[in-house]
């Protein structure tokens, strides 16, 4: 039927456990290493085209557009690699093996920083 639409939530993923809280629209609570950490729920339409030309699941993309907007953010150095991981939903050694295979360098810092921070290591100003 033109215009139908699937909508998936990721519920469950590597070292993580998704809980439904009752009566909190749009929020989950997951367990992290010990610590509840609030997530909010992002409803995204996709064309049922894309399911059959990726050949996934719509759980499955689900979790590469979690990787992909955690990898990216990253590599934009607008969040750390620890919360890049608790983005993607997978662990940080995961997550820095995600990097490797997509080319992005898991550390991020300019010439200028590194300078300066062995200037300041070696005492010097």
């Amino acid at each position: 039927m033109r215009g139908r639409r699937r909508e998936a939530s990721i519920l469950t993923s590597q070292g993580v456990r998704w809980v439904d809280i009752a009566g909190r629209r749009g929020a989950l609570w997951a367990r992290m290493v010990g610590r509840e950490v609030e997530m909010t729920t992002i409803d995204v339409a996709i064309p049922d085209g894309v399911f059959s030309a990726l050949r996934k699941s719509p759980l499955e993309v689900a979790r590469d557009i979690r990787i992909a907007a955690a990898v990216d953010w990253f590599a934009k150095g607008l969040v750390s690699q620890g919360k890049a991981a608790e983005l993607a939903g997978v662990s940080r050694w995961e997550f820095l093996e995600e990097l490797g295979r997509r080319h992005v360098p898991a550390i991020n810092i300019t010439v200028d920083d590194l300078e300066e921070e062995l200037r300041g290591s070696l005492g010097e100003k």
